[in-house]
């Protein structure tokens, strides 16, 4: 198979808008998801908590995550994991009513997984 520059940076333009349109939808996401805590200090973290575990980063433990935000150690995470006050509710209706919306939103089709408590594997449509 012969690959030629004009296929590389084909895919390359392509990788980079996908990148930008993650971005963008996250960024969506995570001001409409900001309503559901109670203080402005775990909104700003779930955002760069998010931020970390969407990125490339090739461990994400409490240590790496903290280093690539900006932390200084993983004390600010483990508070929004642990002791943050949100309605966890809320943030499901957000999310759900997000990915409702944006599903297969005009020419862009969108794939969602969905991940249930049981771990078990599903079959169907």
């Amino acid at each position: 198979m012969i690959v030629d520059q004009t296929e590389y940076e084909t895919a390359a333009a392509c990788m980079v808008a996908a990148g930008e349109l993650a971005q963008q939808y996250r960024q969506e996401l995570l001001g409409r998801v900001g309503a559901v805590f109670a203080r402005r200090e775990p909104r700003l973290q779930a955002g760069k908590y998010v931020r970390a575990l969407a990125s490339d980063l090739p461990r994400k433990n409490g240590w790496q995550i903290a280093e690539w935000v900006g932390d200084a150690s993983p004390d600010k995470t483990q508070r929004l994991l642990n002791h943050a006050v949100w309605d966890e509710r809320a943030a499901l209706g957000v999310v759900a009513e997000f990915v409702a919306e944006h599903l297969g939103a005009g020419d862009d089709l969108l794939a969602v997984a969905v991940l249930d408590e049981s771990g078990q594997q599903n079959q169907g449509t």
